[in-house]
């Protein structure tokens, strides 16, 4: 049986119930199905979607939903968590150090009290997760079925990661870090931005992250390439304040001798470290700054200078310090950021072969076009991690500042995703935008400078794309006309004994115009909205064009007569196609049904 088959048996048995005995027998059977549901979403099925994993969670609520309801009926249940709600656990690795949960909804409609009612279930959860780790990555999603019109979906508003200590205050976090910014989330987006409309609440999901700061010690030995630049000052200690050292460096400059401490004044007598604990912690910075006065900006070398930290504001009194990564990790300031940063981009720019340089000249006036329009804020920065441990592992992953989620393969595998500390504008927009102003521009030339004028009301424009035009023009003979004025067209392409005796000459002649069917006579023409036409010419098969529907299914299931029809009758016609999806590497297919043919120009 299906799931939707199994789902529906098990409600309608539960209605049929009379005895203990039965009631027995049919939880059993339920909760055997509940634990296959969640086999599913965990390990079967790893290339599950956001939306389908979140449609078998929600099927679990529906069926806890309905045990609770049965429950009521044979056996007396005592006080608990809030009626309706259950803490679920999805995913764990690295020994629970890494864990996904939900506290998953049945009856519950509003927002507000879902998330109070789940403050209980949420805060339990959390202090145990910190009594065994001390300290936590954590953020939230809401999960909730929204619908616009007859349109159902799935979406979720998401929580920032936020860092959870023993002292911290675990209420005033829930209420202002988890409860207020999802509400907010939810009103803007109901309101605001898209008229869908909250239907369903499904869960809460939670992901809990140990996390180890970032803590540093001294006495390190700095590699060749950074200390060949003579842009830093490593003081060398034996304590565990290098960051202070490192701070008292920028305030006291030492002449001669600046690894050494001797150098300069004690920190204790220069700086206000009330509170704060070595070795040091990002999250202290800003008290220090605050208690002292004082900006302080922090940078790792990844291939580049990167900020790891950067300052609200910079006060008069401004230190910036490069955080270099080992067993424990080292503070030391940067005297010439300018020096560090201009001499290793310029090694790298020498050093640099990428395909953009090596193909210029090849794919000049196509290939590149993607290229200079690349949204380069899309990329992201995704680690493969296989240990918990060590420099590379997860927990140092997590403990980045720029930690922005995780992802969970298996006990094993897992992929953490960090946010972009830098978003590197290196493409040439202006050369696509240009590009496509100098097509406009052209287009707009032959059409209001030479066809207008020349045909006047017997030329129509049947269709437009960034570079072509497809015309309705009523004359004597317009292949006369092209040899005629035949410095404006590029015909390379006809037969060399074509018909019309017209020269071939101008190949590939940028901005002169083509006559794309080489002679040939288009005897009709249907234009639906963009991307989406259908022509037919004297001796070639039809040609039919509709953006995001697959070519085979286009060439099988789609007639020139369905273009036609939709215009004439206006109606929207689908189609069924198969598609190749991966998830977290794993490949399936997927069927899915279409707007193939559309009269309407929205887009």
């Amino acid at each position: 049986k299906n799931m939707d088959q199994t789902e529906r048996d098990l409600i309608e048995q539960a209605t049929l119930l009379s005895t203990r005995e039965e009631y027995i027998a049919w939880e059993q059977r339920c909760d055997e199905f509940i634990e296959s549901l969640e086999e599913q979403s965990r390990i079967k099925r790893p290339r599950l979607s956001i939306g389908n994993r979140q449609s078998l969670i929600a099927r679990i609520a529906r069926l806890e939903g309905l045990k609770d309801s049965v429950r009521d009926r044979f056996v007396q249940v005592g006080a608990g968590y809030s009626a309706g709600l259950r803490w679920r656990e999805i995913e764990t690795a690295f020994e629970s150090r890494i864990l996904t949960g939900a506290v998953i909804n049945s009856n519950h409609i509003e927002p507000r009290q879902f998330l109070e009612d789940a403050s209980e279930i949420v805060l339990e959860r959390v202090r145990d997760v910190m009594q065994r780790h001390n300290s936590v990555k954590i953020n939230t999603v809401f999960n909730g079925e929204f619908v616009l019109g007859v349109k159902r979906a799935n979406k979720s508003v998401s929580t920032r990661n936020y860092e959870l200590f023993r002292s911290s205050d675990l209420q005033e976090w829930y209420a202002s870090r988890v409860v207020e910014p999802i509400l907010a989330s939810l009103d803007e987006f109901q309101e605001h931005d898209s008229g869908w409309t909250l239907s369903r609440i499904l869960n809460l999901t939670i992901s809990v992250n140990k996390y180890n700061p970032l803590h540093a010690g001294c006495d390190i030995e700095l590699s060749k390439k950074i200390t060949d630049k003579r842009a830093i000052v490593n003081v060398q200690s034996l304590d565990d304040a290098c960051f202070a050292w490192s701070v008292v460096a920028a305030l006291h400059p030492a002449k001669k001798h600046t690894e050494r401490t001797s150098s300069y004044p004690h920190y204790s007598s220069v700086l206000n470290l009330t509170n704060i604990e070595f070795p040091m912690t990002l999250n202290q910075i800003k008290r220090f700054e605050n208690l002292n006065d004082i900006s302080v900006n922090v940078y790792c070398i990844e291939n580049e200078i990167l900020p790891l930290r950067l300052s609200d504001r910079k006060r008069s009194k401004h230190v910036n310090l490069l955080y270099v990564e080992d067993n424990v990790g080292h503070f030391v300031l940067i005297k010439d950021l300018s020096r560090l940063v201009i001499e290793l981009n310029t090694k790298f720019r020498t050093l640099a072969k990428n395909d953009f340089e090596k193909n210029l000249y090849k794919l000049m006036n196509n290939a590149v076009f993607g290229k200079t329009m690349e949204n380069v804020r899309d990329r992201v920065d995704v680690k493969l991690l296989t240990k918990w441990v060590g420099r590379y592992g997860a927990e140092a992953m997590i403990a980045k500042p720029n930690f922005h989620s995780s992802s969970i393969f298996s006990e094993n595998l897992v992929a953490i995703e960090l946010r972009k500390l830098e978003v590197k504008f290196d493409k040439p927009i202006y050369v696509g935008m240009c590009i496509l102003d100098i097509s406009k521009t052209c287009l707009y030339e032959f059409h209001h400078e030479y066809m207008a004028p020349l045909f006047r009301e017997n030329c129509k424009i049947m269709y437009t794309d960034t570079d072509s035009l497809i015309y309705h023009v009523e004359c004597d003979d317009v292949y006369e006309i092209i040899k005629r004025d035949i410095n404006r067209f590029d015909t390379s392409d006809y037969a060399v004994d074509n018909a019309y005796g017209i020269p071939l000459v101008n190949k590939k002649v940028p901005g002169l115009m083509k006559d794309e069917n080489n002679g040939a006579i288009m005897s009709e023409f249907v234009g639906l909205r963009a991307k989406m036409y259908a022509l037919r010419v004297q001796g070639k098969k039809d040609t039919k064009k509709a953006k995001g529907i697959k070519s085979n299914v286009v060439a099988r299931s789609i007639t020139f007569e369905d273009y036609t029809r939709c215009l004439n009758d206006t109606i929207e016609m689908t189609r069924k196609q198969s598609c190749i999806r991966s998830k977290l590497h794993e490949v399936y297919t997927i069927s899915e049904t279409k707007i193939a043919l559309s009269p309407h120009d929205d887009k």
